[in-house]
């Protein structure tokens, strides 16, 4: 399955929801996408294939069943996936979200689009993601370093900590 979300602050723009619907179907791929709470479901239903559109659902227990994220590069879905051992697609619009692409491809855990990448693109790098297993791996890599260092409990209790120095 490709999890697909553009967050709470966009809709789609340009039509990449259709195009990666397209990619999706072409590779036998199941997509589930969700609005945020952002754009109205009936914008979606002339996309190709039979993608599961919804405007919210538990993003933790989606990611279990996960094989790509295709995201905005946030901060929050990419840690979360990566978190879950899952490669991130990322398509960013602005802010740290730039940042996040170029994270992905150094440490190999995932790819970078531009914001709006042609459904060739979207194809080729989805198709590339499943088929090399470095992609994969290398997002385990990132879940047990994630996991080892102690998640967002951990990064609670250093910002808990240095608070209560100040």
């Amino acid at each position: 399955m490709v999890y697909a979300t553009l967050g709470t602050v966009h809709s789609d723009t340009g039509g990449v929801l259709h195009r990666l619907a397209q990619a999706c179907t072409k590779l036998n791929l199941q997509l589930t996408i969700t609005l945020g709470g952002k754009a109205d479901l009936s914008d979606c239903s002339g996309l190709p294939g039979s993608p599961i559109v919804v405007q919210n659902a538990p993003q933790l227990a989606v990611l279990e069943r996960t094989a790509i994220t295709f995201c905005h590069g946030g901060n929050n879905t990419v840690l979360e996936s990566l978190a879950a051992g899952v490669p991130v697609l990322a398509m960013p619009f602005f802010g740290d979200q730039f940042g996040s692409g170029p994270r992905l491809v150094r440490c190999g855990a995932g790819n970078v689009v531009p914001s709006r990448p042609s459904y060739e693109q979207l194809y080729q790098l989805l198709s590339r993601m499943l088929n090399e297993p470095e992609y994969r791996q290398r997002a385990q890599v990132m879940r047990l370093s994630i996991e080892k260092a102690g998640g967002e409990k951990r990064a609670a209790d250093i910002i808990e900590e240095a608070l209560c120095k100040t």
